[in-house]
């Protein structure tokens, strides 16, 4: 009999073990998951943020009236340096909203940009009286619309 008491004892701490195991595996996936859901969380970009974005990048604009969309959705702006002659263009590349500071005159090369943000559409339209309309779909499938009026004082104002 005290055999088979020692035997089950054994038998149970093994399985008292393996359930232990078994629990701290499975809580480590589940750790691993809620983090990962986490950080692909932090890592998204939505439309507010990237209308807000396009809103600074003209309101910093000093020659307002020197903006235009060239083709294929690109905002063309003119860049604000000391030495002049560069113009910075936002566009859409393989699914990524970019930025890219070129010189004057020259369009800027493939994966060359600097990304701002993964969308799925990014829109550009003039209106009419130098109006503009930004339209963005983020990745999430969110869409926001921006306008943006040139007013006559070389101040870009938003709508």
């Amino acid at each position: 009999m005290d055999r088979y008491r020692h035997s089950m004892d054994t038998v149970f701490a093994w399985l008292l073990f393996a359930m232990f195991a078994a629990l701290s595996v499975l809580l480590v996936l589940l750790g691993a998951r809620i983090y990962a859901k986490s950080a692909s969380d932090l890592n998204a970009v939505d439309t507010p943020v990237i209308l807000s974005y396009l809103t600074e990048k003209m309101r910093g604009c000093r020659e307002p009236e020197e903006i235009r969309i060239q083709e294929g959705n690109c905002l063309v702006l003119p860049a604000d340096t000391p030495e002049g002659g560069y113009v910075t263009w936002i566009y859409v590349e393989d699914g990524c909203l970019k930025e890219a500071l070129m010189p004057l005159g020259r369009e800027p090369v493939a994966g060359a940009g600097s990304v701002i943000a993964q969308v799925q559409e990014f829109e550009l339209k003039e209106l009419e009286n130098g109006l503009l309309r930004f339209r963005v779909v983020d990745q999430t499938g969110s869409e926001g619309y921006r306008y943006y009026a040139i007013s006559s004082q070389g101040q870009a104002a938003e709508t």
